[in-house]
């Protein structure tokens, strides 16, 4: 999918997937809010997104939301449908999904625009604003992207029957809030070559609309952030072979909030926690073509820490001491070891497991 111009029109990623044969974007229900995505049938867990060619990852289960991506200050969005490089990295049984960045195309290279939004009744609900100032030269281009979009609600239908836990207008808890920048930098010495350094920093937040039916979960992720510095260059040998080169470093960071009630200030019951996400990638790889046979090289690492350091302890009585063996102690934060890979953030009752065993911590770290 092509033409930057076109991406004004749908501020986010869900927009424009709808434009793409063969491509949807729904919503996946309960109480995440998140939007998943399908490529001839395969979803976000067999189709893989990148950012310029380098892969978001979500800690543990990759459950990512594909509604936290912009796309004012794309150039293209590539869909590869059931076949992907293994350079790539894995999971990409269905295909992959590519957000790629513009770049300069003149000496000054300025666009800036707004839009306003509004629901059904005319009330102001939101604005998606970019702002792109470039310049390409000779043996060289720069470029500086900012993104924001804002919404502070979604109305509901007015055919919507009120529940005792949805009355109906302004749907509850439907704001987000997401922004991006993006810096970059080329050297491009001939027609064929580019050596680019890239920094790229993505922040959101968001909350969970409400059950109207089904008992309530209240959720609030705080801060949703994506940031990679990455290098990549292409270098032409002759004119049937050339070697591209990547490299980066990707981090990952979310937070999510449960509460006790929809007030969203106290946690206290042992349903109310924060779950913490914090994972870091780095990488590379090289790959060469020359005339018809082509060899490729990758190398990348992943760390993943699930949970916050040690930050305070509560100490009250359990209701049921005598089911879990606790005296007094019922939530103790405790640090997961960076050394221990918790693709272990699969759960049971609250704890994580651990390569074939299972350590107690603060539900609240963990959910």
């Amino acid at each position: 999918y092509g033409d930057h111009r076109d991406l004004h029109s749908f501020p986010t990623r869900r927009s424009s997937d709808l434009l793409i044969p063969g491509v949807n974007s729904v919503n996946s229900g309960g109480s995440r809010n998140e939007r998943n995505i399908s490529v001839r049938g395969f979803d976000r867990w067999q189709v893989p997104l990148y950012l310029d060619g380098i892969r978001v990852y979500l800690p543990a289960d990759n459950r990512l939301d594909f509604g936290r991506f912009v796309t004012p200050d794309l150039a293209e969005i590539q869909v590869s449908k059931g076949y992907a490089s293994v350079l790539d990295g894995p999971d990409s049984l269905g295909g992959a999904i590519n957000l790629v960045s513009r770049k300069p195309t003149k000496a000054l290279d300025v666009d800036a625009r707004t839009t306003l939004n509004f629901d059904q009744t005319g009330a102001f609900n939101g604005y998606a604003s970019s702002a792109t100032v470039g310049s390409r030269q000779d043996l060289f281009w720069v470029e500086t992207a900012a993104t924001k979009i804002k919404q502070t609600h979604y109305r509901l239908s007015n055919e919507f029957t009120p529940t005792p836990l949805e009355n109906g207008g302004n749907r509850d808890q439907s704001q987000k809030d997401d922004w991006r920048i993006n810096l970059k930098a080329g050297f491009t010495p001939n027609d064929t070559d580019e050596y680019s350094i890239n920094f790229l920093h993505q922040s959101g937040s968001k909350s969970a609309p409400l059950s109207t039916t089904e008992s309530q979960r209240y959720w609030t992720w705080p801060y949703w952030d994506v940031q990679s510095i990455y290098w990549l260059s292409k270098t032409n040998i002759g004119d049937k072979s050339y070697i591209k080169t990547r490299g980066y470093y990707n981090t990952f960071e979310n937070k999510l909030s449960s509460f006790d009630d929809s007030t969203y200030t106290r946690q206290t019951r042992n349903s109310a926690f924060n779950s913490y996400y914090d994972d870091d990638a780095i990488g590379g790889s090289v790959e060469n073509l020359a005339d018809l046979a082509g060899l490729g090289l990758g190398m990348a690492q992943r760390r993943l820490i699930c949970f916050a350091p040690v930050v305070a302890t509560e100490v009250r009585a359990h209701p049921r001491p005598e089911v879990r063996g606790l005296a007094d102690v019922e939530h103790t934060a405790v640090a997961v070891p960076e050394e221990v890979h918790p693709g272990c953030a699969r759960q049971a009752g609250g704890q994580p497991q651990l390569a074939g065993r299972w350590m107690r911590t603060d539900r609240r770290e963990l959910e």
